[in-house]
């Protein structure tokens, strides 16, 4: 990437996108201090001005990857929302273009590593308990709506739901770009099957 070749041009979102970028290129097994001042354009004296260290540089990575992802799926107020809207929306969460493609191997490099780092695995939680709540008052929302079934458990189906948008999400980088779309159909009939 070499964002920047000065140090005192380097802003701290520029080193997070290289870091993602990093990270979605080569894994967290190659992120070091010294690859990261390179990939950047900058001294690796530079790097602790604006981190405390490399775990908080993968959790800014986190924050990114989440953030990117966060701004697209909120770009619809609630009070509009329709079941059909959801399918682009959640088309918009997954990684079917070389942007989200990028973010989704950020994510998966990450939860990888929260697995073993205690303060890592409680951000992903933090952010799984966040979106299982934003996709709950989706559901309740849509059923008030008439669109989804009056027997629905919200907050099971937004649990599945959205565990079901990460395993797809994830099987779906192992797939070439231009077929994934179609891999969402299988999460577009589970939506259907709670249409009313």
């Amino acid at each position: 990437m070499k964002s920047k070749s000065t140090d005192n041009k380097l802003s701290r979102d520029d080193i997070i996108a290289a870091v993602a970028e990093l990270i979605a290129e080569q894994g967290l097994e190659n992120l070091t201090m010294r690859n990261i001042a390179r990939h950047v354009g900058c001294s690796v004296g530079t790097l602790p001005h604006y981190f405390d260290g490399k775990d908080d540089i993968v959790i800014a990575a986190l924050n990114w990857s989440n953030e990117r992802i966060f701004s697209r799926l909120g770009s619809m107020p609630l009070d509009e929302m329709r079941l059909e809207y959801l399918y682009p929306l959640i088309s918009t969460a997954m990684p079917i273009d070389q942007q989200s493609d990028i973010e989704w191997r950020v994510r998966l490099c990450l939860w990888d590593y929260a697995v073993t780092n205690e303060e890592m695995r409680s951000k992903v939680n933090d952010i799984n308990e966040t979106v299982t709540e934003m996709l709950t008052g989706l559901l309740v929302h849509l059923q008030k709506s008439g669109d989804l079934t009056d027997d629905l458990d919200s907050e099971v189906t937004a649990l599945t739901l959205y565990q079901m948008c990460i395993g797809g999400g994830f099987n779906m980088l192992h797939y070439p770009i231009d077929q994934r779309q179609n891999k969402l159909k299988s999460l577009f009939n589970y939506i259907e099957s709670i249409r009313r």
